[in-house]
């Protein structure tokens, strides 16, 4: 992997272990396509958990069902 890689980190710490796995699976783009230009990965922990008294928070397409 020649091109820049370009890591953003959203709502977690980086950590040396992400960035490396994200960099090995870079490389490995490039047998699949020799014309990439460059590489951006974001790694999103997306938001807290809203606490609620149901023991199960399950939902679909958006909606709560449970």
């Amino acid at each position: 992997m020649q091109l820049p890689l370009q890591i953003t980190f959203r709502h977690l710490e980086s950590s040396a272990a992400l960035k490396n796995n994200i960099r090995k699976h870079a490389a490995e783009l490039d047998q699949f396509y020799d014309q990439i230009m460059s590489y951006r990965a974001m790694v999103d922990a997306g938001h807290k958990p809203v606490v609620s008294k149901s023991p199960a928070n399950i939902t679909s397409w958006g909606r709560n069902i449970i």
